[in-house]
Protein backbone atom coordinates (compact mmCIF):
# COMPACT_ATOMS: atom_id res chain seq x y z
CA UNK A 1 0.00 0.00 0.00
CA UNK A 2 1.22 3.39 -0.79
CA UNK A 3 -0.03 5.19 1.81
CA UNK A 4 2.53 3.08 4.25
CA UNK A 5 5.26 4.34 2.55
CA UNK A 6 4.08 8.08 3.38
CA UNK A 7 2.97 8.00 6.90
CA UNK A 8 5.49 8.37 9.32
CA UNK A 9 6.82 6.03 12.35
CA UNK A 10 4.85 8.04 14.60
CA UNK A 11 1.71 6.38 13.64
CA UNK A 12 0.68 2.86 14.98
CA UNK A 13 -2.65 2.04 13.39
CA UNK A 14 -4.46 1.75 10.23
CA UNK A 15 -1.32 0.71 8.26
CA UNK A 16 -0.27 -2.81 7.24
CA UNK A 17 2.93 -4.24 9.19
CA UNK A 18 2.32 -1.58 12.26
CA UNK A 19 -0.30 -2.59 15.96
CA UNK A 20 -1.79 -0.38 16.91
CA UNK A 21 -0.99 -1.47 20.42
CA UNK A 22 2.98 -0.25 19.69
CA UNK A 23 1.99 3.13 20.44
CA UNK A 24 0.80 2.39 24.33
CA UNK A 25 3.39 0.27 24.78
CA UNK A 26 6.57 2.58 23.78
CA UNK A 27 4.42 5.09 26.03
CA UNK A 28 4.66 2.70 28.90
CA UNK A 29 8.13 2.05 28.20
CA UNK A 30 8.49 6.02 28.11
CA UNK A 31 7.23 6.16 31.41
CA UNK A 32 9.18 3.36 33.15
CA UNK A 33 12.48 5.09 31.54
CA UNK A 34 11.97 8.02 33.15
CA UNK A 35 11.02 7.21 36.94
CA UNK A 36 14.05 4.52 36.47
CA UNK A 37 16.32 7.22 35.80
CA UNK A 38 14.33 9.89 37.70
CA UNK A 39 14.17 12.04 34.93
CA UNK A 40 11.17 14.46 34.57
CA UNK A 41 8.63 14.46 31.38
CA UNK A 42 5.70 15.99 30.06
CA UNK A 43 2.78 13.50 28.80
CA UNK A 44 -0.39 15.20 26.98
CA UNK A 45 -3.15 13.17 25.77
CA UNK A 46 -5.74 14.53 23.17
CA UNK A 47 -8.31 12.26 22.18
CA UNK A 48 -10.15 12.42 18.88
CA UNK A 49 -12.72 10.14 19.33
CA UNK A 50 -15.92 11.79 19.09
CA UNK A 51 -15.02 13.33 15.63
CA UNK A 52 -13.70 9.85 14.53
CA UNK A 53 -16.51 7.57 15.73
CA UNK A 54 -19.03 10.20 14.10
CA UNK A 55 -17.69 10.51 10.88
CA UNK A 56 -16.42 6.51 10.54
CA UNK A 57 -20.34 5.31 12.13
CA UNK A 58 -21.38 7.81 9.25
CA UNK A 59 -20.55 4.98 6.61
CA UNK A 60 -17.30 7.24 5.28
CA UNK A 61 -15.25 4.24 4.99
CA UNK A 62 -12.21 6.90 3.63
CA UNK A 63 -12.08 8.54 6.75
CA UNK A 64 -9.36 6.73 8.68
CA UNK A 65 -6.96 8.26 5.57
CA UNK A 66 -7.87 11.63 6.64
CA UNK A 67 -6.90 10.67 10.23
CA UNK A 68 -3.80 9.79 8.75
CA UNK A 69 -3.19 12.71 6.40
CA UNK A 70 -4.05 15.08 9.33
CA UNK A 71 -2.36 13.54 11.94
CA UNK A 72 0.86 13.54 9.18
CA UNK A 73 0.33 17.62 8.78
CA UNK A 74 0.64 17.56 13.10
CA UNK A 75 3.69 15.26 12.54
CA UNK A 76 5.45 17.76 10.27
CA UNK A 77 4.56 20.43 12.37
CA UNK A 78 6.33 19.11 15.20
CA UNK A 79 9.02 18.19 13.81
CA UNK A 80 9.39 21.84 12.71
CA UNK A 81 8.88 23.25 16.22
CA UNK A 82 11.51 20.85 17.37
CA UNK A 83 13.93 21.94 15.32
CA UNK A 84 13.20 25.47 15.67
CA UNK A 85 14.10 24.94 19.12
CA UNK A 86 10.88 25.65 20.41
CA UNK A 87 9.55 22.44 21.87
CA UNK A 88 11.50 19.99 23.46
CA UNK A 89 10.96 16.06 23.09
CA UNK A 90 12.51 13.69 25.39
CA UNK A 91 15.76 12.18 24.44
CA UNK A 92 15.59 8.15 25.41
CA UNK A 93 19.64 7.52 26.42
CA UNK A 94 22.60 8.30 25.04
CA UNK A 95 21.78 8.02 21.06
CA UNK A 96 18.10 7.02 21.46
CA UNK A 97 15.55 8.50 19.94
CA UNK A 98 13.91 11.84 20.22
CA UNK A 99 10.15 11.50 20.95
CA UNK A 100 7.95 14.41 20.48
CA UNK A 101 4.89 12.63 20.08
CA UNK A 102 3.29 9.60 19.64
CA UNK A 103 0.12 8.83 17.04
CA UNK A 104 -2.38 6.13 17.61
CA UNK A 105 -5.81 5.62 15.83
CA UNK A 106 -7.77 8.28 16.91
CA UNK A 107 -5.01 9.42 19.50
CA UNK A 108 -2.31 11.70 20.37
CA UNK A 109 0.24 11.95 22.89
CA UNK A 110 2.77 14.96 23.12
CA UNK A 111 5.44 14.16 24.89
CA UNK A 112 8.02 17.07 26.65
CA UNK A 113 11.23 16.80 28.05
CA UNK A 114 10.74 18.32 32.01
CA UNK A 115 13.18 20.88 31.81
Amino acid sequence: MVIGKLVSVEQSAFLTGRNIVDGPLILNELISWLKKNNKRGLLFKVDIEKAYDSESSAGRPAFPIFVLLAMEALTGFMKKITSAGLYEGIACGVGGPVLTHLLYADDVVFVGGGT
